[in-house]
């Protein structure tokens, strides 16, 4: 664990003065000798005019040793403190040029940037990265000025004083590369008037490689867009990982994973990578693996910290986390540039105070998270409530940062007696025999328990293979409610599968099904959407018809005409937009308020109600997880329609439920 040291990081109670002698030849007139090429102005740059130059070598010799060795400045705390820059961030500061505001003109354009408590910071857990061999996330709010800094102090850096170095920046999109790419050939060019000037190679002066001569290094554009062996064919030096965040989902650590090779020699590590990941928005699928990184830095080999980045009961010091930047760091600063703690948190609220309604405030906070675990909640996925949303993605991270809410189990079910399934069968906790885990439960099957206690849907599929689809097959078990037992009427179990042909093909996921839906004593109660029939053939082989549903003609008959359908069992699926709304129904509760939604804790089904998108006209985003949900909801539908027409209940009196103590002759705990 990287013990971060107190002297390197921001100190809201011992601020920074006198920041100017940070960068001695921009403020204090710290140059060399008059007749130095340094002295032309970049804009009127001329070879010819380094005839009438002299360079002076000394002052020179003391610049390349204060961007090696770094540079310390006395008295430059509050307390008196001495303190010291590294190298890389003197070079940065003095010698770079970023776009940014310019305080004189209040205007943005090419400056060189001044020094910032959180750049202070950054730099030095940089170069402790580079020390431990270790590679960092910044997981970070907007408006941080990453992209430039990385540019400066970890891509132009290397250019300028590492020969034969291999520098790669790469994202989700060229457009991102490209930014990043173009920030440091701008900043590259402008040392043309100094001593750290390189030449370009020729025809190593492209719009996404850069190639500098003799000296050798390299600077790379790249996009993982369908290709996460992209880098795998170079041995970089530094890997930079841009708006990891707006990557797709998975594509980052698939990245890592084709690169790990490429950056060891006989076992010493010879390249580092640096995540950069700006939170929220609404193409975040990247936000997986941001995510990822954050909770599990040990695993990954990044700069480890005692988790101090949520709310005080939340904090768990046992837990280790990566590097994250909090939305009150360099937002409001001072002239010496410490961010101001007290009027930074009074900004954001008033900016919380603008936002017009419940969504704006949530993706708001998402954007400008105070908290780490404010960025990885999602916006909106376009299909259900925003207040399911909402309440889906705080339940989500509750689980992932409480230990006591992590309560599902993974593993597979296997049969009491291949020979005879009827024998039923039994959960296992850890992985099957191909090592995998193919269920994720919270309740295992209650053998003495009555039979009519779960409810089985299935989302299913013809192919063997998905050579293009990441589709699998999806099993949920549902509970019926039990006034006996406080976790019912929810999911209890969860099958998420597709077995390559290898491992056995489309017939293993029927299988696995069978399994589940005899080992809960679905019988009759297994309802399956008419789409993939090749599991209805599969079921009937194998006698299994009784665990089938038919399909629920009535809980439709107001809606649709099923005349045509010809099927006995399964589910029309032209009906899924009603089996979604159902869903979202049953959610948000008649009373609005989502108190179903935090009765899930299997972490996937959350994600899933968070990202979801339906199109129906295209069949676009179709989630097979939120299809076999939907498709319980309409068997727990049905089951109420059925105790309504039984009792002849008013339906207006019915509740979310569907219990009421009011009517004679009524027991609700034979509900469902």
């Amino acid at each position: 664990m990287f013990i971060y040291n107190k002297k390197y990081q921001i100190d809201w109670d011992n601020p920074f003065i006198g920041t100017e002698r940070f960068s001695p030849v921009i403020n204090l007139n710290d140059l060399p000798h008059k007749a130095d090429p340094f002295h032309i102005p970049i804009e009127e740059w001329d070879d010819s005019l380094l005839k009438n130059c002299t360079v002076d070598v000394k002052w020179w010799n003391e610049q390349r040793r204060r961007c090696w060795y770094g540079y310390t400045v006395p008295n430059a705390r509050k307390d008196n403190t001495d303190i010291s820059i590294t190298g890389r961030h003197y070079f940065y500061l003095n010698f770079w040029w970023i776009y940014g505001l310019d305080n004189l003109s209040k205007v943005k354009k090419l400056i060189h940037p001044r020094f910032t408590d959180l750049d202070y910071e950054t730099f030095w857990k940089w170069q402790t990265a580079f020390l431990m061999m270790k590679d960092d996330l910044n997981y970070k709010a907007r408006q941080k000025g990453f992209t430039e800094k990385i540019a400066g102090g970890i891509l132009g850096y290397n250019m300028v004083f590492f020969p034969d170095s291999v520098n790669v920046i790469v994202s989700g999109s060229q457009d991102d590369s490209d930014q990043a790419f173009n920030n440091v050939k701008r900043g590259l060019d402008k040392l043309i008037n100094t001593q750290f000037y390189k030449n370009k190679s020729k025809g190593g002066n492209r719009k996404d490689f850069l190639m500098t001569y003799p000296f050798g290094s390299k600077l790379y554009s790249l996009t993982s867009k369908n290709n996460p062996q992209v880098v795998s064919r170079l041995s970089p030096t530094v890997v930079v990982y841009e708006e990891l965040g707006k990557w797709e989902k998975g594509m980052p650590l698939a990245v890592r994973g084709f690169v790990q090779p490429s950056i060891e020699n006989e076992g010493q590590k010879t390249g580092w990578q640096f995540y950069i990941g700006t939170s929220g928005g609404e193409d975040n699928g990247g936000t997986y693996d941001l995510e990822k990184l954050y909770h599990n830095p040990v695993k990954y080999n990044l700069l480890s910290f005692e988790d101090n980045n949520e709310e005080e009961d939340l904090c768990d010091k046992n837990r280790l986390v990566g590097g994250f930047i909090n939305r009150n760091k360099y937002c409001i600063v001072d002239r010496y540039g410490n961010s101001l703690r007290q009027e930074s948190i009074d900004y954001h609220k008033s900016e919380e105070k603008r936002c017009k309604t419940e969504s704006d405030l949530f993706l708001y906070r998402i954007n400008n998270p105070r908290y780490a675990s404010d960025g990885f909640q999602s916006p909106s996925g376009g299909f259900f409530n925003k207040k399911v949303i909402a309440t889906a993605s705080n339940h989500l991270h509750n689980i992932k940062l409480n230990k006591k809410l992590q309560i599902t189990r993974k593993g597979h079910f296997v049969w009491n007696n291949k020979d005879k399934w009827e024998e039923g069968a039994h959960f296992v906790d850890g992985e099957n025999e191909n090592n995998e885990y193919t269920c994720e439960i919270i309740e295992t099957p209650n053998e003495i328990d009555d039979s009519e206690k779960y409810y089985a849907s299935i989302d299913s599929y013809d192919r063997d293979e998905a050579n293009t689809s990441s589709s699998r097959g999806s099993m949920t078990i549902f509970k019926k409610l039990d006034f006996n037992n406080s976790f019912s009427d929810t999911w209890i179990c969860r099958l998420f599968y597709r077995p390559s042909m290898n491992h056995g093909g489309a017939e293993r996921f029927y299988e696995e099904t069978a399994k589940i839906a005899i080992a809960y004593k679905c019988y009759n109660r297994t309802l399956i959407e008419y789409s993939n029939l090749r599991i209805f053939d599969f079921y009937t082989r194998k006698n299994l018809d009784g665990l089938l549903q038919e399909r629920p003609d009535f809980v439709l008959s107001n809606i649709i005409n099923n005349t045509s359908v010809n099927n006995k069992y399964g589910i029309d699926p032209s009906t899924k937009p009603f089996w979604l709304s159902d869903l979202n129904d049953y959610l948000y509760g008649e009373d609005g308020s989502c108190k179903n939604v935090t009765k899930i804790f299997d972490q996937e089904m959350l994600l899933r109600i968070i990202k979801f998108k339906y199109n129906p006209s295209k069949n676009k985003y179709n989630d097979d997880v939120i299809i076999t949900m939907a498709l319980n909801i309409i068997q727990r539908k049905q089951i109420i329609e059925e105790i309504l027409h039984k009792n002849q209940v008013n339906d207006e009196k019915f509740t979310n439920f569907g219990i009421s103590s009011i009517y004679s002759g009524f027991n609700p705990k034979n509900l469902f």
